[in-house]
């Protein structure tokens, strides 16, 4: 069978397509991003192989928008002048945008993840060691996760692949066109990361850290107060479980049904955890609620108040 070649082929030297269906292409693009993002919340057998896989395939799915890791420009992927051992290159080169993912799991990891799937990914059964050696990898990896997630949006919606902000003389507003899906999805999340994040019991600990420490990160290309988003994000990282006091004490208080159930110490202890993360929770949603009033989008107050309201 000979091969194709673009001699076998005639398109009548077209080089875009007629038809064009960018809503379609805008509602998959959305749709797959925010399944991703929900799955890196609900995410509980530990499996690294499966997230890894997904994050892989989404950034080169839509690689021609981040290509390069910067802004693109009118002229940049100009055709008469890039050949084709230059295009090549940059695809590549993509590589390198998901490369610290390379060494995950380890081959520890997966061999203690195969004994953790005969107790029905209960972690709690395969005792402190291997219980912090999959914990500490596990999140490892969710950060290079995340930063990956977070360097996608920021150059992507930059190039117009998510909501932009348009600029002109009187505000900065975020562009509506096409992004029906976008916002739908948006609210969603916003929903549901309040939901899983009003009540933080040393339970749910961990992914309600992943719930809000994700939201923070993909809307983060939208806020304008970067010094106030770093702060937060600093208290909100996975370093606490690093400490083997402290995962080792969330092994033990899997066997209590509530707080009262506890040791006054170990109460307190677990107090010392929660407490910080429920005020820095606080904080985060009171911030991303300024932000995204200030940015219209979500109602904005159209005038400030001259004397505080809050106060008598």
């Amino acid at each position: 069978m000979s091969a194709i070649t673009n001699s076998n082929l005639d398109f009548n030297n077209q080089e875009e397509i007629e038809y064009k269906n960018l809503h379609l292409f805008y509602k998959n693009l959305y749709s797959r991003l925010f399944n991703l993002i929900h799955l890196l919340i609900d995410e509980k057998q530990y499996n690294i192989r499966r997230l890894k896989n997904e994050v892989i395939t989404f950034t080169d799915d839509y690689s021609y928008y981040i290509i390069g890791k910067q802004i693109l420009y009118k002229g940049d992927f100009n055709k008469e002048k890039e050949k084709d051992n230059i295009i090549l290159k940059r695809l590549k080169d993509h590589d390198s945008f998901t490369e610290k993912l390379n060494p995950y799991p380890s081959k520890e990891y997966t061999k203690y993840r195969k004994e953790l799937k005969t107790y029905d990914y209960k972690i709690d059964k395969l005792g402190n060691t291997k219980y912090n050696y999959i914990v500490n990898d596990y999140y490892s990896f969710f950060d290079e996760v995340l930063t990956i997630l977070y360097e996608f949006i920021r150059v992507a919606a930059a190039n117009g692949f998510l909501p932009i902000m348009k600029s002109n003389k009187s505000a900065r507003t975020i562009g509506f066109a096409n992004y029906d899906t976008f916002f739908q999805e948006m609210e969603n999340l916003r929903i549901k990361m309040s939901e899983i994040t009003k009540d933080v019991n040393f339970t749910n600990l961990l992914r309600v850290r992943r719930s809000i420490y994700t939201v923070l990160i993909v809307f983060s290309s939208y806020f304008k107060r970067h010094a106030i988003k770093d702060e937060l994000l600093n208290n909100l990282d996975f370093e606490f479980i690093k400490e083997e006091e402290n995962t080792e004490l969330i092994i033990k208080l899997t066997q209590y049904d509530s707080l009262d159930d506890m040791t006054t110490e170990n109460r307190q202890k677990i107090k010392d955890i929660i407490g910080p993360l429920r005020t820095n929770i606080s904080l985060i949603k009171r911030y991303i609620s300024y932000e995204f009033g200030e940015l219209d989008m979500s109602p904005k107050l159209k005038n400030k108040y001259g004397d505080d309201p809050t106060w008598t």
